[in-house]
This record gives structure tokens, C-alpha cells and sequence, in this order.
């Protein structure tokens, strides 16, 4: 699980960081506040070959690019490593190194543990546009079945919206996901289906496959009405603590911050932090952390927790 973040010169943030995360992490604030910055600082370390240039430029000043994220382990809490990128004129030895002309390296005596090789490769972002892409499935679906989570999956899809879902099958042919209901004679493509109910079933089927990984959500809940957004919330924070799943999510949505206060007072009160984010015109992020308890209090006396 990844228990702080720091970064300087990456994309609009000059130097911030963030320390003590939670299972889940769900972060509010402003447009330009530093929220979607941190998750793509993650999925940067994660994947570089994937980044847009944009990521590249930093590397052109004399200031270097720094990711810096400490992670630790469930099991052995004392034991934690820590993932070092640097990019610029002058690259530091380091756990991680990326350099556009040489890709991803290993660098100095530091190695990977083998735990958190697998936590990066279990590292995924979603966002509304990529939970309403129809090769999700393409990619999932086959390793879903395998592990027969499509029955979990189901049985979240029914609790969730309401609706009388028997199963799924995959059809290759036409990379189609088909849903198949008790209550009628045919079944229909996933894609025609309301694009809210497209987005929780993807992003549980992503949930269910990532255990003891880490999911970085962008605002997932444009297309959710509030009774929806309290069961996925409910669905989220049990998976979290069963699954050991580690989610940072970003929203404007005042429903969704109460929907999760809701879900995690009822599973545990350390399982959540609401953070705050600010950043200045200079660069410099910054956070303020709430329990689920303290943001219960705030809402209760009319405080609008999105803003600092």
C-alpha cells in the first residue's frame, strides 16, 4: 500500500507530498488543485512509456522531475520500500530510473522487492471515457471468469442498480460483453445499457481483478444518481478492506464525499481520509487530511468539506 507521495517539477506541481494514505483516499478540491497530478504521478512511475510528452518536459529544465512514493505491506507493516524516479540533467542513483532515451531501469543497488513489483503491475487508472470503452472486456473478461468473479460481479450490479442480471457471457467474435437477465427472453450488449451502469460494472470488474493492488478512479461518479453512488460506495469499501485494494479516487460531487463517509463508518473509520487539495500559483501543493468521523461532524454543521 502506498503511504505517501512526493513530488517536485511534475506537471503543475513545483514540490508537494502527501503522507499517511488510507485504503482509500478520496481527494476534493478546486479544478487545477493538484488531484488528478498525483494520480497520474503513480501510474507515471507505473507505466512511463505510456506517458504524453508533456510528462517530458520537466527534463528539459535544470530543475529534475522527482517522484518519490514510500509503500508498505498489510502483512508486515515494519516493512516498506520506497520508489524513486528522477529525471533531468543530473539523475540521482536510485531505486526506479526513467530517461526518455533509455526507458524504464532498475539503477544503483537498490532492487524492487518482489512485492512491489507486483502492487505496479497491479496498478491501474479509470476514468469515465476508459470504463465506457468496450475493450475493457478484451482485456479482463477472460481472467475474470477463470477466478469465476463474473458471480461477484453480478451479485454488485443487482445490489447496486437494482436490476435482475442472471449472468454475462463474452463474445469474441464481436468483443461484446452480453447481459443476460432473468426477467426477459434475450440478452443485451453491455454498451446498451445506461452509460452510468456501464461505468460501475467496469470499474467493479476492474476492482475485483486488482486484490492487493491499487486503483486511481477519476471521477467515476458524473454518471451516477445518489441512490447508486451509496451502494458503490458500500461495494468499494468492502472490497478495499477484504481484497486489500488501495483506491484514490478524485470527485466534485458532495454526494459521493457523504456516500463514503456513510460506507466507511460502516465498515471501519481508519479505512477512509478526505483530502483537501490546494495549490498555489507557484507550484506548491498542499493537503489537509479528514477521517471519516471529522468530515461527518463538518457536513453535520453545513461545512462544505470541498473547500479548504
Amino acid at each position: 500500500m502506498i503511504r505517501n507521495i512526493t513530488l517536485r517539477n511534475f506537471r503543475g506541481i513545483k514540490s508537494g507530498s502527501i503522507k499517511d494514505l488510507s485504503s482509500i483516499n478520496l481527494f476534493v478540491g478546486p479544478n487545477g488543485s493538484g488531484k488528478s497530478t498525483l494520480l497520474q504521478s503513480v501510474i507515471f512511475l507505473k507505466k512511463m512509456h505510456d506517458v504524453h510528452d508533456d510528462f517530458y518536459r520537466s527534463s528539459q529544465k535544470q530543475e529534475p522531475l522527482e517522484i518519490d512514493i514510500g509503500l508498505s505491506y498489510g502483512r508486515r507493516p515494519k516493512e516498506e520500500t520506497s520508489v524513486t524516479l528522477k529525471i533531468g540533467p543530473i539523475t540521482v542513483s536510485a531505486a526506479v530510473v526513467f530517461t526518455p532515451s533509455s526507458g524504464y531501469q532498475k539503477t544503483g543497488s537498490a532492487d524492487l522487492p518482489e512485492e512491489t513489483k507486483n502492487v505496479l503491475e497491479n496498478t491501474h487508472i479509470l476514468d469515465a471515457s476508459i470504463l465506457l470503452n468496450t475493450e475493457n472486456e478484451e482485456y479482463t473478461w477472460e481472467k475474470a471468469v477463470e477466478r469465476r468473479l463474473d458471480k461477484q460481479l453480478t451479485t454488485l450490479a443487482n445490489s447496486i442498480y437494482g436490476l435482475n442480471i442472471e449472468g454475462f457471457t463474452y463474445v469474441s467474435r464481436s468483443s461484446t460483453l452480453k447481459v443476460l437477465f432473468s426477467d426477459k427472453d434475450f440478452a443485451l450488449n453491455l454498451d446498451n445499457l445506461g452509460s452510468g451502469i456501464q461505468i460501475g460494472i467496469r470499474l467493479f470488474l476492474w476492482a475485483l481483478l486488482s486484490s492487493n493492488g491499487i486503483l486511481l478512479i477519476e471521477e467515476f461518479d458524473a454518471y451516477q444518481h445518489v441512490s447508486a453512488l451509496k451502494e458503490i460506495a458500500k461495494g468499494l469499501c468492502s472490497l478495499a478492506k477484504t481484497n486489500q485494494l488501495q483506491m484514490f479516487l478524485t470527485t466534485h460531487s458532495l454526494e459521493t464525499v457523504k456516500a463514503f463517509v456513510t460506507a466507511a463508518q460502516d465498515e471501519s473509520n481508519e479505512l477512509l481520509s478526505v483530502y483537501q487539495t490546494d495549490l498555489s500559483a507557484q507550484g506548491d501543493f498542499r493537503s489537509a487530511a479528514l477521517t471519516a468521523k471529522e468530515v461527518k461532524l463538518l457536513l453535520s454543521s453545513g461545512v462544505d468539506v470541498r473547500k479548504r
